[in-house]
C-alpha cells in the first residue's frame, strides 16, 4: 500500500513538473486542452486508479454479466414458448395427450413425493 502512495506522489509530482514547464513557457490552458493533453492525462489517471478499477470490476462486470444472463434467458425462454405453443397446437385435439400429460404430472408428484419422504428420514 506504501508503495501505492509513493507511486501517486511521484506522479502528482510529475503533472506539477509538466504544468509549471508549460507556465514558463506561456503555454494557455486553452492551447492544452486543444491539443488533448488533458484528456490523455485523465484517461492515463482514471485507467491507473485503483479505485476506479475495482469500481468498475465490482460493477460494471456484474452489469455486463447480468445483461447477458437477462439475453440468454428471453432467447432461451421463447425458444421453449415458441416449442410449447406448437406442440400444444399438434397435441391438443387427440385424447391421448390429456392422458399422457395426466401421467407426466403423476410422474413429478411421485418424485417430489420420494423427495419429500427422504428428506424427513434423515431429518
Amino acid at each position: 500500500m506504501m508503495a501505492l502512495r509513493l507511486i501517486g506522489v511521484a506522479y502528482l509530482a510529475w503533472l506539477a513538473g509538466g504544468a509549471f514547464r508549460d507556465a514558463r513557457r506561456g503555454v494557455s490552458l486553452g492551447a492544452a486542452a486543444r491539443e488533448g493533453a488533458w484528456f490523455r492525462q485523465g484517461l492515463v489517471v482514471n485507467l491507473t486508479n485503483p479505485r476506479m478499477a475495482l469500481f468498475f470490476l465490482a460493477f460494471l462486470l456484474r452489469f455486463v454479466l447480468g445483461v447477458c444472463f437477462m439475453v440468454m434467458g428471453y432467447v432461451v425462454d421463447t425458444a421453449v414458448g415458441l416449442l410449447a405453443g406448437t406442440l400444444q397446437r399438434r397435441l391438443a385435439p387427440t385424447s391421448s395427450a390429456a392422458r399422457t400429460l395426466s401421467l407426466v404430472y403423476l410422474c413429478l408428484a411421485a418424485v417430489v413425493a420420494w423427495e419429500l419422504v427422504a428428506a424427513l428420514g434423515a431429518w
